[in-house]
């Protein structure tokens, strides 16, 4: 897509285009694109890369507005709906296009809106004014479920607990997980998840002093083991950043955590935590080298098939010998893409309905085969 876009515009221009024109026509061709496909988590991906380089252009006033609107499409909840299902099947199953079930807004995102309105020195009116502006401007349904504002205010909600967690005492470790376990009572799982990973910072800092690991592991299989996917993620993060610093102190807790990924195997398909150990000790994870080979061949999924390429190709960085046998496989789906985004028809069930959708997975994300076994394989 970008390779195409240079050249539109180098036969527009007569000369090669800049980096940046290329990317701004891209992105507003996906714009039109994923609007068309009620592709919203899309859409919002692509805003959000539109920000990026509004900030790198130094254009802070139109990065905060796109910021904005990023914030507001995800206190809506913005769903990939895609082409392959009707407004009426969307009825009958329950499924919106915006879904305030499904709001998600990530600290990270508030972080930067925080380090947008400092760098602009506008005052909180000001804010609210372009927030509650560019949102009536450019919502891209006349009717969603939270209204310019009231997402505003649920956006000075999550700001003022976003300060609250922006520091951690590396000497009180207890407290922080205390603060974590309140955080999870409240359902305040993408603050837990800032909390983990500024924990996971302190690891990383030169200036900062580093939290007892002996502490952290008192609490951290806890984290591991929730039924939550963002906070076991997040967990599995902090685990693989102190195994990388000090592999010792912590291989006891990688021993246990391997047994657990053995047994709940097919749980544990869709991550990429198998390869990252093994960067750490290949001796943990040699055991499922077989399992991981084998989901690649046939597993019926694409997305398990995707994370077992990645996690092949991370053993194989360091121990090619071990993952030989995936070879052959990946070079297939080199030669032939289609069979990367190959799944199981997806089937939706309510108390009167049974819906099934037989969709290839760059049909239901809008994404190119060829492009997705790139990403799968390298």
């Amino acid at each position: 897509q970008f390779n195409t876009a240079e050249q539109e515009l180098t036969k527009k221009f007569g000369k090669k285009p800049s980096q940046e024109d290329v990317k701004w026509r891209v992105y507003n061709q996906r714009i039109i694109e994923y609007a068309s496909k009620r592709q919203w988590g899309l859409y919002r991906n692509n805003k959000l890369d539109m920000a990026k380089l509004l900030i790198e252009e130094a254009r802070h006033k139109q990065a905060l507005s796109t910021l904005f609107e990023i914030c507001y499409l995800d206190l809506n909840g913005c769903n990939n709906i895609g082409e392959g299902i009707s407004t009426e099947d969307m009825e009958k199953i329950d499924i919106r296009e915006f879904d305030t079930k499904m709001a998600f807004l990530a600290p990270g995102i508030v972080r930067i809106i925080e380090n947008e309105i400092t760098k602009l020195k506008i005052s909180n009116d000001d804010a609210k004014k372009l927030f509650i502006d560019i949102n009536n401007q450019m919502k891209p349904k006349k009717n969603m479920p939270l209204n310019p504002e009231e997402a505003w205010g649920k956006l000075v909600n999550r700001i003022n607990k976003n300060q609250k967690i922006q520091s951690i005492n590396p000497k009180d470790i207890p407290n922080t997980f205390k603060e974590i376990e309140d955080l999870i009572k409240n359902k305040e799982y993408n603050y837990v998840v800032a909390l983990i990973q500024k924990l996971k910072s302190t690891f990383y800092s030169k200036k900062q002093e580093r939290p007892s690991i002996k502490d952290i592991k008192e609490h951290l299989p806890e984290l591991l083991n929730s039924k939550h996917p963002i906070i076991s993620n997040a967990a599995e993060s902090l685990l693989i950043t102190i195994a990388k610093k000090d592999a010792d102190s912590i291989e006891d807790l990688l021993v246990d955590y391997v047994k657990r990924i053995q047994n709940n195997f097919q749980e544990s398909s869709e991550s990429s935590i198998i390869g990252e150990i093994a960067l750490i000790n290949v001796e943990l994870v040699k055991i499922l080298i077989p399992k991981l080979i084998k989901n690649l061949r046939e597993h019926p999924e694409w997305n398990v098939r995707r994370f077992s390429a990645f996690n092949l190709g991370t053993i194989g960085m360091k121990h090619s010998d071990l993952v030989k046998e995936a070879v052959p496989i990946m070079i297939n789906y080199i030669k032939k893409p289609y069979e990367v985004t190959k799944r199981q028809p997806l089937k939706v069930k309510t108390n009167d309905y049974s819906i099934s959708m037989d969709l290839s997975a760059e049909k239901m994300l809008g994404g190119r085969s060829k492009t997705m076994a790139k990403r799968c394989i390298y």
